[in-house]
């Protein structure tokens, strides 16, 4: 499943805004109470984050508290989602659409449109199907449907919402709940005596996925998981240790840092496992949204972690939506992924949130000034956040620039500079100075020649 697109009319600072979103990793930046915080509560009204032992009311909508404050009319809030559904990775949630719409749905893909319209005294619900509208009391099922599916995972990096703390045997645990499938829960509930063995082989699943995950990391650490007596079939919570020189450490006591990122992948393996489901009764492929993934990183740190995101989404098959502060975190790949927020100013009072061009060659300048890093030495690294080769070749200036393309054109191959490397120009060594900037630039290539 994608988010394809999001509007809003009349919700707090989303006074009337469209957000369209791209099919992998993608990110919502601006400054503080520029809007990203009512995009992620939408996302979670519509669906609600899983790992949740009941509703949030965070995420519910009230008409008398939602509405635009400065807005004199009794206009309703109108919120709409454009969702993309896949037969080969959505067959549950298109099979329950098809038991209301009544209708067989045979195309690849479906779109399908959920439009909630919130008055002062009443709510209204409908749904769209490849452009079909239905009816409301099976427009209601389907949502309901949506919100128990598991089809939202929703990090909160400022919080440790998602962790589950067990203070036993003297020392606080995390544990880490993983997503049971319907036959697992048979397969546990029928074959008591194999839950031992049953379990030891999950554990040994998840803490390879994982490690495999973290190995794409610089900073090279192990992970492993020990079952967590006194649950019931139907749950499976996971002691959570990390290794490092053969000592097994609580998540709970390592860094900030760390916590986070690991936290963050244990969410993407929890989708990956649900989009992995063999049956069509429950397979669906979910959405993760990650807030502020950038924190308790070094600068370094925010960009690796950025990049791998970005590969993750693409490799997976899984939508990351990210809403983030740093400039580390931003797709530089495609930087129509990007969407910047900011709030107009009328009278000298902030009031709705638009979306700020970010289009172009220069795309990366508006974001320098939002996110608080315009200084003279992002000036010459400006021409970096554009090239999308793997390779880069930085020469000094723009006539060593034009001296090696003209090598290039007239030697070919001989000249040892193929196609697929992209030649640079950085401006000299004034560029050298800020080095957080200069490592997070180098961090974005495979590789990197300086002449």
């Amino acid at each position: 499943m994608r988010l394809k697109e999001m509007s809003a009319k009349n919700y707090r600072t989303l006074q009337d805004i469209v957000l369209r979103f791209s099919p992998d990793y993608c990110t919502i930046s601006g400054q503080n109470n520029a809007g990203k915080s009512c995009v992620i509560r939408l996302l979670g009204y519509l669906m609600e984050p899983t790992r949740r032992p009941w509703r949030s009311s965070e995420y519910d909508l009230d008409y008398s508290e939602d509405r635009t404050q400065w807005v004199t009319t009794d206009d309703p809030i109108t919120i709409e989602w454009n969702l993309l559904l896949s037969s080969s990775d959505d067959p549950a949630l298109i099979a329950f659409i098809e038991t209301f719409s009544g209708e067989t749905i045979r195309a690849p893909e479906i779109e399908v449109i959920i439009r909630i319209t919130l008055g002062a005294n009443s709510t209204k619900t409908s749904v769209d199907v490849n452009g079909i509208t239905l009816e409301e009391r099976a427009s209601r099922e389907i949502v309901k449907s949506l919100r128990r599916s598991n089809c939202l995972f929703l990090h909160n990096s400022a919080s440790q919402q998602n962790e589950v703390i067990y203070a036993g045997a003297g020392r606080r645990q995390s544990l880490y709940e993983v997503y049971l499938s319907e036959e697992d829960k048979k397969l546990l509930r029928n074959a008591a005596k194999a839950v031992q063995r049953k379990t030891r082989q999950l554990v040994k699943d998840h803490r390879n996925v994982l490690s495999e995950l973290l190995g794409k990391l610089n900073e090279r650490y192990d992970v492993e998981f020990t079952a967590f007596e006194g649950y019931g079939a139907d749950e499976m919570p996971l002691v959570v240790n990390l290794k490092d020189k053969k000592v097994e450490v609580p998540l709970h006591d390592w860094g900030s840092g760390t916590q986070n990122r690991t936290y963050i992948l244990m969410s993407l393996l929890q989708a990956k496992r649900i989009k992995d489901l063999q049956g069509s009764e429950e397979k669906i492929t979910p959405i993760v949204v990650v807030e502020e993934p950038e924190s308790f990183l070094h600068p370094a740190a925010q960009a690796e972690f950025g990049g791998l995101l970005r590969e993750l989404a693409q490799e997976l098959g899984i939508q990351i939506i990210v809403s983030t502060h740093s400039p580390f975190m931003l797709n530089r790949v495609s930087p129509s992924s990007n969407i910047l927020l900011r709030r107009r100013l009328r009278h000298r009072q902030l009031q709705e949130a638009e979306i700020v061009d970010t289009s172009g060659e220069n795309w990366m300048d508006p974001f320098s000034e939002h996110l608080g890093i315009v200084s003279p030495e992002f000036n010459y690294w400006r021409s970096l956040f554009a090239p999308r080769d793997a390779r880069v070749l930085l020469v000094e200036g723009g006539i060593d620039s034009e001296y090696f393309c003209y090598v290039r054109d007239m030697l070919g191959e001989k000249a040892g500079l193929s196609e697929d490397i992209e030649i640079v120009a950085y401006g000299g060594k004034d560029a050298l100075k800020n080095t957080i900037l200069v490592g997070f630039v180098l961090r974005n290539f495979d590789r990197v020649y300086n002449l």
